[in-house]
């Protein structure tokens, strides 16, 4: 059956009220989201400029007259460093206490004790959980021929050996997140003010098309890429302070020195979370010499997990008591780092965890860069005279097929892959997100909690979670369809001339229950209206090659049609495009049915 439609263009129309109600309504929640998303960025620039800003203290000469680490296992971050150094400011001397910048409360009351009694850095940044850190510090400061402080000029009395450089990467991180929401923001406002625009347009017009805006592509971009660009930061970043130490860890740990210890202390350690959830940790703290110096630490593994369970943790920590002998493994390039367990172990797969996130985002980024420059390229073969004709992107029939009336085999399959990838990221994006707040949710229930609300409301998501998975494996069981083997004679089909189609399956077509092949030709539209444009899809030709549920034609056949010689072939003009395709649809019973589309270059008749 062939179906030969007018070529003059029939859009549908659209109601041009529902799309300004339904512009007004992204507006408001644009304008909502960039307010919420503008407190995070605030937040975010506030912390970065009070620590760049503390950076900018003058660098002072110094003399370290002490630099000792003490531990206090009574503390959640035990170690702090007792420190003492001289600085002159206006030809006046100074003594300092604190590692990094201090609060004006701190420097007051370090100044009403005895010049000479050295105190504990103990504000809650001065304070370390593991030892490695504040004794990669001290060597530092303790070899340096002419060590430098910070000094503030508008108060010489504060001063402080470093600034926490993690307190500014932590605001440029944070404040960089909430930019990427603002951009989402700011997509989705705009995007409301064109379907309000369209939407008038449509009212007083007569006639509105799907899609409004500049460009129709240009909205999932004003969407897509800060929410791309969200993930691929994160991944990126995850990756560098998770990853890189466990690859690191992965290449050096062989080459650590086997070291007799000795425990100085040990207990189990717990954070935290909300909602009364808690994680532990055995902290083991022991010294050892190595080299013919004395050196601590409290680093129990190469990559250092808390976990839920505090079973395992507490027989750790009464098999090592104080005084006990045990051994450690030293790095022998810097010895102050030990550990007592060599092994990675399954803490190894948190390496994997930045993974996703990078797929999502560095994916979706160049998905919409190419995606870009092919719109591109039609745009600029547009620019001719609009009585040309130009063959479309590269499609399944631009592979040279010898003549032109040589057969062309069509690639099997073609799309499944792609489909099947793109979903899986959308499950992991959206289960991944989800996941952390339903974590939260079983945490109260299993504590004796009833979060009434919050199950509510996280109800839905979990919903459209399950629904994206099963949306995944669809995808996954549409790989496994039969493949069609599908010939076009010739392989460069022209209008008013036959076009032969034969297909095989070389397996599985009995799995089919019914076969359709069908050939279509679509005007893709471009419509200005005012400083706004629009696209619509209009079918012009149809025909059905084949509709069957019989087996033996289901398995190999073919299928001849004679394309009119008074319709477009494939074209590209400054407005519109003609466009071919050859659709291959098959239903399996309790199966993803076969859906096949392969994109054709049909060329105009001699």
């Amino acid at each position: 059956m062939i179906k030969h439609i007018d070529s003059k263009f029939n859009s549908r129309i659209s109601n041009g009220a529902g799309g300004a109600a339904s512009g007004i309504g992204g507006i408001l929640f644009g304008v909502v989201w960039i307010c919420f998303s503008s407190i995070f960025v605030a937040v975010g620039i506030g912390s970065t400029w009070k620590s760049l800003r503390q950076s900018a203290w003058q660098s002072v000469p110094c003399v370290i007259e002490e630099f000792q680490i003490l531990d206090d296992p009574n503390q959640e971050a035990p170690f702090s460093a007792k420190l003492t150094f001289r600085y002159e400011v206006d030809g006046r001397e100074h003594r300092g206490h604190h590692l990094y910048p201090p609060k004006p409360s701190a420097v007051k009351m370090s100044n009403k004790m005895k010049p000479d009694a050295p105190v504990a850095d103990a504000d809650a940044a001065g304070r370390e959980k593991e030892y490695q850190k504040l004794a990669r510090l001290q060597r530092q400061y303790l070899t340096t021929t002419v060590p430098l402080c910070l000094v503030d000029r508008n108060d010489p009395d504060r001063a402080a050996l470093m600034v926490n450089r993690g307190e500014i990467w932590g605001g440029l991180a944070f404040g960089g997140f909430g930019l990427c929401f603002v951009g989402i923001g700011v997509g989705v406002l705009l995007q409301g003010i064109r379907q309000v625009r369209a939407g008038r347009g449509g009212a007083t017009g007569g006639q509105a098309v799907t899609g409004s805006g500049r460009d129709s592509s240009q909205f999932p971009r004003l969407i897509g890429v800060p929410f791309c660009g969200l993930f691929a930061v994160a991944g990126c970043g995850m990756f560098y302070a998770i990853s890189v130490p466990i690859i690191k860890s992965l290449v050096t740990s062989s080459s650590w020195i086997e070291t007799p210890a000795t425990v100085v202390w040990s207990r189990v350690t717990s954070s935290s979370g909300s909602h009364g959830s808690s994680s532990y940790k055995a902290d083991v703290f022991y010294q050892y010499a190595f080299d013919g110096k004395t050196y601590k630490s409290n680093r129990s593994d190469m990559i250092e997990v808390s976990s839920s369970g505090s079973s395992g943790k507490q027989e750790d920590v009464r098999a090592n008591p104080p005084g006990k002998a045990i051994v450690c493994y030293v790095n022998p390039h810097q010895p102050w780092d030990a550990v007592r367990k060599r092994s990675l172990g399954w803490s190894v797969l948190f390496g994997l965890f930045p993974l996703p996130f990078m797929a999502v985002g560095l994916g979706g980024l160049w998905f919409m860069v190419r995606q870009k420059n092919i719109s591109g390229t039609r745009a600029l073969t547009g620019t001719a005279s609009r009585g040309a004709s130009w063959p479309t992107d590269r499609s399944d029939s631009d592979a040279m097929a010898g003549s032109p009336s040589a057969a062309l085999r069509l690639s099997p399959g073609k799309g499944r892959l792609t489909g099947f990838l793109g979903m899986v990221f959308v499950a992991v994006f959206w289960n991944g997100i989800v996941s952390v707040f339903l974590w939260q949710v079983v945490s109260q229930w299993h504590s004796g909690h009833v979060p009434w609300f919050l199950t509510l409301f996280l109800t839905p998501f979990v919903c459209i979670g399950i629904g994206l998975l099963l949306a995944a494996v669809h995808a996954l069981g549409a790989l496994f369809n039969p493949r069609p083997l599908v010939t076009l004679t010739p392989g460069q089909p022209r209008l008013g001339q036959p076009l032969t189609v034969a297909w095989q399956f070389p397996s599985g077509s009995e799995r089919l229950s019914r076969l359709r092949i069908v050939l279509r030709g679509e005007e893709v539209t471009t419509l200005q209206r005012g400083d706004n444009n629009a696209s619509a899809r209009t079918t012009f030709h149809e025909a059905v090659l084949i509709e069957s549920t019989l087996p033996q034609m289901i398995a190999t056949g073919r299928a001849t049609t004679t394309l009119p010689a008074n319709i477009m072939p494939s074209s590209q003009f400054l407005n519109n495009r003609i466009e071919w395709t050859l659709r291959i649809e098959g239903n399996i019973r309790l199966w993803p049915d076969l859906a096949d589309s392969h994109v054709l270059t049909i060329h105009a008749g001699s």
